[in-house]
């Protein structure tokens, strides 16, 4: 998660893991896409409830600063738990480098403190015990010798009812693309009524900050893609 950015980056120590894991989410998300066209939103109360409580005993734990209590709300059977933050590349697929992603540096502080919110929460019931949840996550944060910031993720978990209590199984930060994520974070910190006036277009902060990513997504094109764009479009010039 956004907490632990400076923590350094954990390896995957052989190949053929790497294939195991790679093919797991896979089918998760293969899972995941079909229950989703295929499932509606949770009815019952019932379940709504105790996952709704989940969510916010997530929000209590780490309002404490406590993150390694985090590990308490997933399910420690699972082999392969998933927790995907917004900014890792690579990412915890086992206990151990879990366990170090909550805590990096053991007996170090390295934020001043977080809070999260969680809002908009929907559960989408796969069967009795399995449940996919979809909520936005609003977090402030202050890294120590740092100013303090703010920001928001789309968040999809994959939980389910062991022993009569949900529990995580999976966890996936989905930040907006850049340019989307720059100009919704332009209009949550002009607030006052003079920058309520103005325009995107008028702020030079944010117009230098929109061109710098569009610049970068116009160098990450790869070469062939012209090529490419050439082959699907043939036939329309030929007519």
């Amino acid at each position: 998660m956004h907490v632990l950015v400076y923590q350094s980056k954990l390896l995957v120590s052989s190949h053929n893991k790497m294939m195991k894991l790679s093919k797991i989410i896979f089918v998760s998300l293969l899972i995941v896409s079909f229950c989703f066209t295929n499932l509606s939103f949770a009815s019952n109360e019932t379940i709504e409830s105790e996952i709704i409580e989940l969510i916010e005993e997530t929000k209590r734990i780490w309002d404490t600063q406590n993150y390694s209590d985090l590990k308490s709300l997933w399910d420690t059977d699972d082999e392969n738990p998933i927790y995907i933050p917004e900014e890792r590349v690579d990412f915890p697929t086992d206990w151990k480098s879990l366990d170090r992603y909550w805590d990096p540096i053991p007996g170090r502080k390295i934020l001043e403190g977080i809070r999260n919110d969680y809002s908009n929460v929907k559960i989408k019931l796969i069967s009795d015990d399995v449940a996919i949840i979809v909520m936005d996550l609003h977090y402030d944060l202050k890294i120590i010798n740092s100013n303090a910031m703010s920001g928001f993720d789309r968040i999809m978990c994959v939980v389910v009812r062991k022993n009569g209590q949900w529990k995580y199984s999976a966890y996936i930060e989905a930040p907006m693309n850049p340019m989307s994520q720059v100009s919704l974070m332009w209009k949550k910190s002009k607030m006052n009524d003079e920058w309520k006036k103005s325009k995107m277009k008028d702020d030079p902060e944010y117009f230098e900050t929109y061109l710098q990513l569009l610049n970068l997504y116009e160098k990450a094109v790869p070469k062939d893609f012209d090529d490419y764009l050439d082959s699907i479009n043939s036939n329309d010039k030929k007519n």
